[in-house]
């Protein structure tokens, strides 16, 4: 369908400009594309990582919205689960 094409190409976009950029290109991300909305899963090295890719995908034509599911390995070992 034509949403399922459009949310292919936000997906395709995004994984790609985060690729390219040398803030982003060696975090260990992956991008799904729902309904023009945006999930990020994964590790980010730092919160000023996780910024510059959440930024870098709120900037790709025709996304809604972002949905932030990644994680900063080093808070979660620093900030333990009880």
């Amino acid at each position: 369908s034509r949403a399922e094409a459009t949310d292919r190409a936000i997906a395709a976009l995004a994984r790609a400009r985060l690729a390219a950029d040398p803030r982003t290109r060696s975090q260990r991300l992956t991008v799904e594309a729902h309904e023009r909305r945006v999930i990020v899963r994964g590790f980010a090295d730092s919160e000023g990582h996780k910024k510059a890719a959440l930024q870098i995908i709120r900037a790709v034509p025709n996304v809604v919205d972002v949905v932030d599911e990644s994680v900063i390995p080093s808070v979660i070992q620093t900030f333990p689960r009880p």
